[in-house]
């Protein structure tokens, strides 16, 4: 363990100072177009290669036996499904973040890349609702695969259109990822993944990395992947609990495509209208990104000591919403 943590922070260190030589090699670059990207010049996008080069990383070392004693993957099976389901997901969001492909085709690869990631995963099959308000769980078996595939769906394209300011999403998945940890759950894959992302931060802060749909299609799977499994082995994690941490990313989501579908657009397409967007008008992009991950970040302290898991749900629907009406 101590070789592998070592050799990760050299790993990471190594990243940090051959991004540009990574952007320039790959030809990987986010420009502004001042109608959605006002970034003052063309940034490298490569927070996603920096996380997926670490999974990668943590893959290697998991393969070769490094981690037999922890039980963190049943078999290699599992381990192989997983990481090549990774990098068809990043692959997907890194190809866009390059050509720019079509929301339609976008979807569709995501439903090809899926749904035989979940045949193969059985115990990504969510088959009961467990609610922290309810001993009683409701039996969903008969629709429970493509109940799992939207929450999958419906996360990934949330945390996409939830990165749209340096720090959101980066911050946001560190808090994912220290829940785990907390959890003693797949401690070294999560500890890799803060690592990585504590590397990108620093880029990111610097305004010289983004994180890309590459990065964000990952971490949304990897948050979902593992979401699943853990509410499915254990009696760590309610229904709502989940919601609670995809609350504010869900409810833009929600509110995005219904005023995008009301307006007779295409609900995947791109737009202005979002939280953070909307907050920026009126404040800093620090003070923004305080306010959204204090939006995230306070409901979620709060479960730890108060358990009522629906009121803070509704608590979070009622302040979001205020400060969309404010805002507008």
């Amino acid at each position: 363990m101590i070789i592998y943590f070592i050799s990760l922070l050299l790993l990471n260190y190594v990243l940090l100072n051959f991004n540009n030589t990574i952007a320039y090699k790959l030809n990987i670059f986010d420009s502004p177009d001042k109608l959605r990207k006002f970034h003052k010049e063309k940034t490298p996008i490569t927070g996603g290669i920096i996380i997926f080069i670490n999974i990668f990383f943590f893959y290697l070392f998991n393969y070769f036996g490094f981690f037999d004693n922890m039980n963190l993957f049943n078999d290699k099976l599992e381990l192989n499904v997983f990481i090549f389901s990774c990098f068809l997901i990043f692959l997907l969001g890194f190809v866009d973040d390059k050509i720019n492909i079509s929301a339609n085709k976008k979807f569709l690869i995501l439903l090809i890349i899926l749904i035989p990631t979940i045949v193969f995963q059985d115990f990504l099959v969510i088959e009961n609702i467990k609610l922290s308000f309810s001993e009683k769980q409701f039996n969903i078996d008969g629709i429970g695969f493509f109940w799992s595939l939207l929450c999958l769906l419906l996360f990934i394209n949330a945390l996409n259109m939830f990165d749209g300011i340096n720090l959101q999403v980066g911050i946001y998945s560190l808090i994912i990822s220290i829940f785990f940890v907390f959890k003693n759950y797949y401690l070294v894959l999560f500890i890799t993944l803060i690592v990585s992302i504590i590397f990108f931060l620093i880029l990111n802060s610097k305004n010289k990395s983004f994180l890309g749909d590459g990065g964000s299609y990952l971490l949304a799977y990897i948050f979902g992947y593992f979401f699943i499994k853990l509410y499915n082995e254990s009696d760590l994690l309610n229904a709502d609990k989940i919601v609670l941490f995809m609350i504010i990313p869900g409810l833009d989501l929600m509110r995005l495509f219904t005023v995008r579908i009301i307006a007779g657009k295409n609900p995947f397409s791109s737009d202005r209208n979002h939280l953070h967007h909307l907050l920026l008008k009126k404040f800093s992009s620090l003070k923004t990104v305080i306010a959204t991950q204090a939006l995230i970040i306070l409901p979620l302290l709060l479960s730890f000591i108060y358990n009522e898991i629906a009121i803070l749900l509704l608590i979070s629907l009622t302040v979001y919403s205020v400060i969309i009406i404010k805002l507008r």
